[in-house]
């Protein structure tokens, strides 16, 4: 079997997994019918929360592979995961998206993250164009409104809001805790919305928080990604350079488009002899610990560059990254796992690795299919599909 075959068949069993293996919540008489969940643990032999953030990237994926291959079960699918986000997941008296459900407590945890909240966003605009049904771009502007009150007047924006303890967080101890530059991926659906309305207030806050994120760039190219010891985790340096680029395509500007090529380089270069990325970047030395989901994340910008003529790509080079991205795929005869890609050891670097590839994970078969597609198709992307990114 050849390369491009390889890739096909793995294409069809990641959609299959996508739609078949449970990941996404399809009993009508549960709570999260329609929902994402994070994961699938084979220790455990259970499937994580449902995840908000993620169910936003499920509604992208699935939009992304109808306006290639056009399904109507992608479309069924999309629908059911905005319906839980819009009647379940919903905060209406704070007018964002909770980020979690427990299956195991049954509870929603009492956080509103941003990040998550504008992942929803961009997916729900995408579903209201994608079907021209009104009650997604009303859902649309009910996130967007509450996202505008938690950005800092210097353009960043805190990155959740705590209940509980009636609480805003900027300066957690983690990443993901903290108001970063990850968060210009949240660009995309501020973007989306004001293209969609022509209303600059959204495309100013993009610009304003892509303009904030450059900030947190080093002269090598590579973004901090935790301010606490100025290291960097390739996972949240990618959603950077996904926000930037997006919005330097959309916008036109060559200093958002350089800053990405800039990083790319700085990234392209420390590829390991496995063909994947090395994660971390701390104190000086790169963790040779890798990810599909982060490999994917290289890919997908490559190609974008490539896709607008930015820079060109050395398929070459890309089919061998592919290749190490479809070595963490799942052939088991479980339903629950075939199919899906599973987690490297990037994710548990700092834990026992007794954990690591045990975790049939959403948003790395979301994120790695995205990039075998994008390969196959090369420059035969809509404009539209920037917006797709999950």
């Amino acid at each position: 079997m050849n390369r491009e075959d390889e890739i096909q068949k793995s294409i069809s069993l990641a959609e299959s997994w996508l739609l078949n293996s449970g990941i996404q919540n399809t009993d009508k008489s549960k709570d999260v019918f329609g929902s994402f969940n994070a994961w699938y643990d084979t220790l455990a032999n259970k499937f994580s929360f449902a995840y908000s953030e993620i169910t936003g990237y499920g509604i992208n994926t699935l939009l992304f592979l109808n306006s290639i291959n056009k399904n109507p079960i992608f479309i069924d699918r999309a629908k059911i995961a905005a319906e839980w986000i819009m009647d379940k997941s919903f905060e209406p008296s704070i007018g964002g998206i909770l980020c979690r459900y427990e299956h195991d407590s049954k509870r929603y945890r009492k956080w509103i993250c941003t990040f998550d909240n504008a992942m929803c966003l961009n997916s729900m605009i995408n579903l209201y164009k994608t079907t021209g049904e009104k009650k997604y771009l009303d859902f649309s502007l009910k996130i967007a409104e509450w996202l505008l009150k938690m950005q800092k007047v210097d353009g960043c924006f805190f990155t959740r809001l705590l209940i509980d303890r009636n609480k805003l967080e900027e300066n957690g101890d983690k990443w993901s805790t903290q108001s970063g530059a990850f968060h210009a991926k949240m660009a995309l659906g501020l973007l989306n919305l004001g293209k969609l309305l022509n209303d600059s207030q959204y495309i100013n806050a993009a610009k304003e928080l892509c303009d904030w994120s450059l900030k947190l760039q080093t002269e090598n190219g590579r973004f901090i990604t935790d301010k606490n010891d100025n290291s960097t985790f390739l996972h949240p340096c990618c959603y950077a350079n996904e926000g930037i680029i997006v919005a330097g395509i959309v916008l036109e500007n060559k200093a958002y488009i350089n800053s990405v090529k800039k990083c790319l380089e700085w990234i392209k270069v420390r590829r390991l002899e496995t063909n994947g990325f090395p994660a971390y970047y701390i104190d000086d030395e790169f963790v040779h610990a890798e990810s599909p989901d982060i490999n994917a994340q290289v890919i997908r910008l490559l190609m974008m560059l490539d896709s607008f003529d930015i820079v060109a790509c050395d398929y070459n080079y890309m089919g061998q990254c592919i290749e190490n991205i479809m070595k963490y795929q799942s052939n088991s005869k479980d339903r629950r796992t075939r199919g899906g890609f599973f987690s490297g050891d990037a994710w548990f670097f700092r834990q026992t690795k007794n954990n690591a590839m045990k975790h049939a994970n959403s948003w790395v078969t979301m994120f790695a299919l995205q990039a075998l597609k994008m390969y196959v198709e090369k420059k035969n992307l809509s404009r539209d599909s920037i917006f797709y990114l999950v």
